[in-house]
């Protein structure tokens, strides 16, 4: 007989390793924001798309505190957000969407980052 797989729960693991590998490039942002401080900083508000849990906007809002941002994804990963527990609840609003469909209006940025994964 075949064993048993709890596909839920090896669904769940796939996507917190997943999220974890969208995260690990955060190393080469702070590289690239290192010197973008609010003085130089053309823009105000920055739309990730598909921005999973945030951890990419959390580097981006953390390196110029006058950015406001906006984490656009599915319902189900934005439940995962970790925007609220780096002290940026109060410059970052949380848009659900499918950005196949639409994106979130009104940015200066639009970070399209590893969203090409998932296409079906």
């Amino acid at each position: 007989s075949l064993p048993v797989v709890d596909v839920a729960g090896l669904e769940y693991g796939l996507q917190q390793g997943l999220q974890f590998s969208l995260g690990a490039d955060v190393y080469v942002l702070k590289r690239i924001l290192h010197d973008w401080s609010d003085e130089v900083c053309p823009f105000q508000r920055v739309v990730d798309v598909g921005g999973g849990h945030g951890g990419f906007l959390i580097e981006v809002l953390q390196s110029s505190p006058k950015l406001r941002g906006v984490l656009f994804d599915h319902a189900h990963v934005l439940e995962g957000s970790r925007i609220a527990s780096a002290g940026l609840a109060d410059r970052c609003e949380h848009t659900v969407g499918d950005f196949f469909q639409t994106v979130p209006a009104g940015a200066d940025v639009y970070v399209l980052k590893r969203i090409l994964h998932d296409i079906h």
